[in-house]
């Protein structure tokens, strides 16, 4: 059988079939994400829904949907959505996740029921969003769902920018002054081991 060859043109003819079905999609997901940070009904749904499913993810109700209410499924399969927008702002303001073994997540605090959760992803084949009910911890640094309703920057974001903006700087310098890029990198790549050596010992990191 002679093999049918894909032209540039069958690509863009492609593309402009369904651009408006990409468009639409992510307008749809815009909307949605939007919805779900504007009040605190999601939030509140989480309380009510964790009462009884303590921790849950979206393969726990993949086969059989019928274990709970359509509207609870509903809730269950925004998840993925949900801790894409805690993501999005965790990112705005260097605030890292958590990583366990499989598992990397966000503690959440929900300050109007007082609730606290870890909400993540366990990578693997495709990966599968999870939610557990915990109890506070200081060793998990929870976000308040309100400052990401209402978009709070961070305290230390400006400190965190100009002290990245200082060193992009300084970098640029050494470059300029005839510094080997390769040097600049090994001397960063040095620093961040040793810095992460002293947190895998528990200790703080001094130059």
């Amino acid at each position: 059988m002679e093999r049918m060859l894909i032209t540039d043109e069958d690509i863009k003819e492609y593309v402009n079939k369904n651009k408006d079905k990409w468009l639409k999609e992510k307008e749809e997901k815009k909307f949605k994400l939007e919805s779900l940070f504007s009040s605190y009904d999601y939030m509140n749904w989480l309380n009510k829904f964790t009462a009884s499913n303590k921790e849950f993810s979206l393969e726990d109700f993949l086969y059989f949907p019928e274990k709970i209410s359509k509207e609870d499924l509903d809730k269950v399969n925004n998840l993925g959505l949900f801790f894409e927008g805690i993501m999005e702002y965790a990112d705005k303001n260097y605030i890292y996740p958590s990583i366990y073994e499989y598992q990397s997540f966000y503690g959440i605090k929900d300050s109007v029921n007082e609730v606290y959760y870890k909400i993540g992803v366990i990578e693997g084949q495709g990966g599968s969003f999870f939610c557990d009910r915990v109890e506070p911890t200081s060793e998990l640094n929870f976000i308040d769902f309100n400052d990401i309703m209402n978009n709070k920057v961070g305290e230390n974001v400006e400190e965190i920018e100009n002290g990245l903006d200082n060193m992009s700087s300084l970098v640029i310098s050494l470059y300029e002054k005839g510094v080997p890029i390769e040097t600049i990198k090994d001397t960063l790549d040095k620093t961040i081991k040793e810095i992460e050596l002293s947190k895998e010992k528990g200790k703080e990191y001094k130059k």
